[in-house]
């Protein structure tokens, strides 16, 4: 089974705050996933990249298989 939603080296930085650093993550169809941690760990921030809203990042987000930097408007659509 192909992962729905697979990040690769995902990093982001708002001027010299680190609000993600090289995250990796695999998600399956049906797979309930916790994402947690403290306030300002980059939680809010990775769910925006992959829904497209942040734009601005480093590394590789896809979306049933469509690289999000590549077609944000088809990955909005599903």
């Amino acid at each position: 089974m192909e992962p729905i939603i697979t990040i690769r080296s995902l990093s982001k930085v708002y001027g010299e705050k680190v609000a993600l650093n090289n995250i990796s993550l695999d998600i399956y169809p049906g797979q309930i996933i916790g994402y947690i941690g403290p306030n300002g760990a980059g939680k809010s921030t990775t769910v925006k990249i992959i829904c497209g809203i942040i734009q601005d990042y480093d590394g590789d987000v896809t979306v049933a298989g469509i690289n999000l930097k590549e077609n944000v408007l088809e990955v909005k659509k599903k």
